[in-house]
């Protein structure tokens, strides 16, 4: 992205606490029609995004038949988008890597004070990338005496080096 302008990054939007219409790409291109903007919402399961940053990810145009990239009356995406495959598209325009959501200590450790105040005892974090440094973490500071909550971790394996073709399992014969 040499160039073109910085992505601006916002985060924490419940939609839940409005009433009415939900946010659209035109909301956040009154903002700006330069720079790449993306929202994501506190579920982090959903992003609003604006124009510029369905273009750069080819997909502002008529046609896209997903069910995590709804179109508006004209036919163009709504700039909400759901479900990590669909947000996949355009995250690392808008500031929101993968790995940049992965926790550092920090955030794991007022993760941890949190679940406590919570009375969770148990949490999961499902389909993490968690390289291996961030996994190395994890495993050092959920392993200490006092951590105060269990972490059950799902490693998504995409791009990852352990992930290895494997022979395709024999055909059982009836």
């Amino acid at each position: 992205m040499s160039g073109s302008p910085a992505p601006l990054s916002g985060w924490g939007l419940d939609p839940i606490y409005y009433t009415g219409r939900r946010m659209t790409r035109t909301d956040l291109d009154a903002v700006s029609r330069v720079r790449p903007i993306g929202v994501l919402h506190a579920s982090s399961h959903a992003m609003t995004v604006n124009s510029i940053a369905l273009e750069q990810a080819g997909l502002m145009r008529v046609g896209i038949h997903h069910s995590g990239i709804p179109a508006g009356d004209d036919g163009l995406p709504t700039g909400e988008l759901v479900g990590h495959d669909a947000m996949g598209l355009v995250g690392a325009r808008v500031g929101f890597d993968r790995e940049l959501l992965v926790s550092d200590e920090l955030g794991l450790r007022y993760f941890g004070r949190l679940c406590v105040r919570k009375g969770v005892t148990t949490a999961a974090d499902m389909a993490s990338l968690l390289p291996d440094s961030g996994l190395a973490m994890m495993l050092r500071v959920t392993g200490e005496q006092d951590f105060p909550v269990r972490i059950v971790a799902l490693r998504r394996l995409q791009a990852s080096p352990l992930v290895r073709s494997t022979p395709a399992l024999p055909s059982c014969a009836a």
